[in-house]
């Protein structure tokens, strides 16, 4: 609900291609939204030193941006600070991991279709724009205002 003349602002992860959900998060995650988030944690945590060595394995012989998206750790190089020391970066690993796994909703849409369904709403001055910042990352926005 918003009210009269508010502002309603969506980020949402979008279709980038038919590869989207071609990917470790969406293929597991039917599984693991399902598991008690503490013995999911306890895992990512326990294969986490694994993970990031196979990452940058696979990163360092150029098959990183194909073969990375199928094991089940965050894209560490894009999503990542690179400054971080080891132990800090394990932390960041472990935790964007979880949050890749546990949530119950991340459905990737088109930035056409959420603008239409604002509009379909009666939602005014809708508009809809992706922001690029990183190496691959985006944020892609829709934002309208009430009647």
């Amino acid at each position: 609900m918003v009210k009269p003349g508010g502002e309603l602002v969506v980020d949402f992860y979008p279709v980038r291609g038919w590869y989207t959900k071609i990917h470790a998060k969406y293929l597991l995650r039917p599984f693991t939204r399902k598991m008690d988030h503490q013995k999911l944690l306890a895992r990512i945590e326990r294969h986490a030193d694994r993970l990031i060595a196979s990452y940058r394995f696979f990163d360092s012989m150029g098959l990183g941006r194909i073969v990375n998206r199928f094991l089940p750790v965050c894209d560490i190089k894009r999503t990542i600070p690179h400054q971080l020391g080891k132990a800090t970066l394990r932390e960041w690993v472990i935790l964007d991991t979880f949050d890749m796994f546990s949530p119950a909703h991340d459905y990737p849409q088109h930035l056409q279709t959420v603008v239409r369904w604002f509009a379909e709403l009666g939602m005014e001055k809708v508009t809809g724009y992706v922001v690029k910042y990183g190496e691959g990352n985006q944020v892609t926005t829709v934002r309208g205002y009430s009647k």
